[in-house]
């Protein structure tokens, strides 16, 4: 089991922190929809899609955590960049739309 957690930097959870704990090829969904595990409230600004991007942690020796937009509206930037799929590291910065949530990623060291 491996945890990545995700700090909430703007948007309508600022200041939150969503722990994602995952065993080799699992995945976390995270949008507005009540399957996610880092979610959304319906009302949040339409950046946030009902099934906007998912974290899969894959089974790579050393295991790595992979973020994919999942055809989301608004899309998905690491760093200020457009993403369909990237490898994430320690501070990277997602953010859900053009101006939408924006999250931290710390991974244990």
């Amino acid at each position: 089991m491996q945890e990545l957690r995700l700090l909430h930097l703007q948007g309508p959870r600022r200041g939150a922190v969503d722990c994602v704990q995952l065993h080799s090829g699992g995945t976390a969904l995270i949008g507005r929809s009540e399957l996610a595990v880092v979610a959304f409230a319906d009302d949040t600004p339409r950046t946030v899609s009902r099934r906007h991007a998912l974290l899969w942690l894959a089974s790579d020796s050393p295991l790595s955590w992979h973020l994919f937009d999942l055809a989301s509206t608004a899309g998905t930037r690491v760093n200020g960049q457009p993403v369909q799929m990237r490898v994430l590291t320690h501070g990277d910065e997602i953010m859900l739309g053009a101006d939408g949530p924006l999250l931290r990623v710390e991974l244990p060291h």
